[in-house]
């Protein structure tokens, strides 16, 4: 099977905020030559993990990215808490469905998960407005334990 060159991925990673980048037509046309279909994060792993393993079986040349990533899984794996992974904040409209749903303002919301209030805002935004903004995992997981809807973990009172 042969997939795009895995250089047209142009994958980085952002050293300050730890998201990672990468070109997307890139990816769906490897995701459509390995017959996967795309719809969440978990899938946009799997196919960037089969057409870098392919990528390399086939002689291509270490991309410093994809061998982090791959090293993570793994020490993430063997760790004993493997199964902890974050919790993906949703987008803009159930960021905002879940506020309102908790009766809760902006301000409020922005409090409970430690970022300004223009931060939220942004979170709320359209996708389509540049002013949106998606929150990082840390921040949607302090405000999911702060509402008491973390799907993991339960704020305990001393």
């Amino acid at each position: 099977m042969k997939y795009p060159n895995f250089s047209t991925l142009r994958l980085t990673r952002d050293l300050e905020t730890d998201e990672i980048e990468f070109d997307e037509p890139a990816l769906m046309a490897a995701a459509d030559a390995m017959g996967e279909t795309i719809t969440g994060p978990d899938d946009v792993g799997r196919v960037l993990h089969q057409w870098y393993t392919a990528h390399r079986a086939a002689g291509g040349a270490p991309d410093p990215v994809a061998e982090d990533l791959f090293w993570e899984a793994v020490e993430e794996h063997d760790s004993p808490h493997h199964y902890d992974l974050p919790v993906e904040p949703p987008l803009p409209g159930d960021i905002r469905a879940m506020r309102l749903q908790y009766g809760l303002t902006q301000p409020q919301a922005a409090a409970l998960a430690g970022v300004a209030v223009q931060t939220w805002k942004n979170y709320e935004a359209p996708i389509m407005l540049e002013r949106n903004r998606r929150p990082i995992t840390a921040v949607w997981g302090l405000f999911l334990l702060s509402i008491g809807q973390h799907p993991r973990y339960s704020v305990t009172t001393k």
